[in-house]
């Protein structure tokens, strides 16, 4: 028959009926006795194009005849062959599609697909149109997670907004940006009570009431490098950097919180940029930067933004350092990480203290202990105090090199350990060195953050979603009564809880909670419902 549509490919179905010809709009079918012909088109917004030349899209058949299913981006669309009619569309992978293969014969009936996110997957079409159930998630990666106990939310960054999420429900609550199109945001940080947010957006620093979603202030501040809250929750700490390569002016701004009040700007030269420190008694501000091409510590007071000391390193086995962190219990000593060891300094007497060998930077809030956990595999538990290892939790096994999160939870009982290889979440009992979980996460971990009280891991997933890990921990008398409290074992969310009985002509509304399967809660509904 006679096709006035440019063809990007041909191809026949698996069974040869019927001969396959992808046009631009979606797909025309032209069964082999010459007889019929069948018209399956896209939505308006979305195309087929070529791939290379002669090889675009290709159309599946499921069995007898009955679907049509075709993989374009990163969702899957499925037509009736009898109306012609986009009956469903399903989110499949999280990232484009790559290609689709029929797996149809005998009492099979299930297509694959493959996909960039580096997963295969084996769908069955006999239950497609089942109810699937929505998880939220972002369209792009989740950069960085911040997170308020008190509020049980955890604000997201993603390049295009901040997301606000209920992390024990796992909804996405809201999404912020203050341009719908375009928008660029690196930074995001919540307060710990939750009312409100500081971001980066645009070359623009913008304080969120979260409660009514709107900009309380905002102001033009480009190159921000990081933003941090201080321990009081009344001060924003914003980095910034202006200038072109190799002549980097670093300028670090501090603001009320949330009023938006300049309290003092400060400026340094700099070749890289690290995050600026706050000492633990929030008395002074500590820059890396340079000056004659040597390598100098900026202290500057908090007080009214003065230069008080200008530091040179210089100290045996120097390198270019990665890292500064403060030390909890010493106000006066920070840390300077570099890729060997992590380096003491008195900024207060301007001298060098100590090297501590493998110290990555972590430490226990008390500043007692310390974590060595290097690309090459392996974690030790350091003593910050004489430099020496107290518990080998992970042997050290030659795997290659590996992206790696290490940390302590917030209330120093466990260690927590990522290892991009395995893509697993190991965590460890901090007092005895045991293992007490072993987690598989479905993405690539991209941050992650603990609540306050030390229960409950936050995770920030490449494929754009968060996941929330509770940590039951075996020798804790408590863990049971709070198991059964998270929303995902009794069947409750913040919306229902308190809500009276409620009559659908004078019967009881049923709780799909109180049934174990579906149907039978759709069986009772019926009833209430005819």
């Amino acid at each position: 028959q006679s096709n006035k549509e440019k063809l990007l490919m041909l191809s026949l179905s698996k069974d040869e009926k019927w001969c396959i010809g992808t046009i631009h709009k979606g797909f025309k079918l032209w069964h082999v006795g010459g007889k019929r012909v069948k018209t399956m088109i896209l939505p308006s917004s979305v195309r087929n194009v070529n791939k290379k030349f002669g090889v675009s899209n290709c159309l599946i058949l499921s069995a007898g005849d009955k679907y049509a299913v075709a993989g374009i981006r990163k969702e899957l669309y499925i037509w009736s062959m009898e109306t012609e009619v986009l009956s469903k569309i399903l989110n499949a992978h999280f990232q484009r599609i790559i290609d689709v293969c029929s797996l149809v014969y005998g009492k099979e009936n299930c297509i694959i697909t493959s996909s960039i996110d580096r997963s295969i997957k084996v769908w069955n079409l006999n239950y497609i149109f089942e109810e699937d159930h929505h998880i939220d998630k972002h369209e792009l990666t989740i950069d960085s997670i911040s997170i308020s106990t008190e509020a049980g939310i955890a604000v997201t960054v993603t390049r295009s907004c901040v997301g606000v999420w209920d992390f024990r429900t796992g909804k996405l609550k809201f999404t912020l940006a203050n341009t719908a199109l375009g928008a660029i945001v690196t930074h995001a940080v919540v307060s710990n009570n939750g009312d409100h947010v500081a971001a980066a957006e645009s070359g623009e620093i913008l304080y969120w009431n979260l409660n009514s979603q709107s900009i309380i202030f905002r102001e033009k501040l480009p190159g921000i490098n990081q933003i941090e809250l201080n321990e009081s929750q009344d001060k924003c700490l914003i980095g910034s950097a202006v200038g072109s390569s190799g002549n980097f002016t670093g300028k670090v701004t501090i603001k009320t919180f949330p009023g938006g009040e300049n309290l003092i700007d400060v400026e340094y030269p700099f070749r890289k940029f690290l995050n600026v420190l706050l000492t633990s008694d929030e008395s002074s501000l500590v820059c890396c930067g340079v000056e004659k091409t040597k390598t100098h510590l900026f202290v500057f007071s908090i007080t009214d933004g003065s230069l008080v000391h200008k530091i040179l390193l210089k100290y045996s086995g120097l390198k270019e350092i990665t890292k500064m962190v403060a030390l909890p219990d010493k106000p006066g000593l920070i840390g300077l990480i570099d890729s060997e060891k992590g380096n003491i300094m008195d900024i207060v007497t301007k001298k060098f203290l100590k090297s501590i060998p493998s110290w990555d930077g972590s430490s226990t809030s008390d500043g007692k202990y310390g974590l060595y956990a290097p690309p090459s595999g392996g974690m030790d538990i350091l003593d910050l105090r004489s430099g020496s290892v107290i518990r080998t939790l992970i042997p050290k096994i030659a795997e290659g090199i590996f992206d790696v999160i290490a940390t302590f939870n917030q209330t120093n009982e466990y260690v927590l350990y990522y290892h991009s290889g395995r893509k697993t979440i190991r965590v460890f009992r901090r007092k005895d060195g045991t293992q007490i979980a072993n987690y598989r996460v479905s993405a690539d971990l991209k941050c992650l953050e603990t609540t306050r009280d030390g229960r409950s891991l936050v995770l920030g997933m490449g494929d754009g979603a968060i996941t929330t890990l509770t940590i039951a921990d075996p020798d804790k008398s408590d863990t049971k009564d709070y198991l059964k409290s998270l929303p995902s074992r009794n069947g409750e969310n913040e919306d229902t809880r308190g809500r009276e009985t409620y009559l659908q002509n004078g019967n009881l509304y049923p709780n799909p909670y109180d049934y174990s399967i579906y149907t039978d809660y759709l069986k009772v509904l019926h009833t209430v419902i005819p």
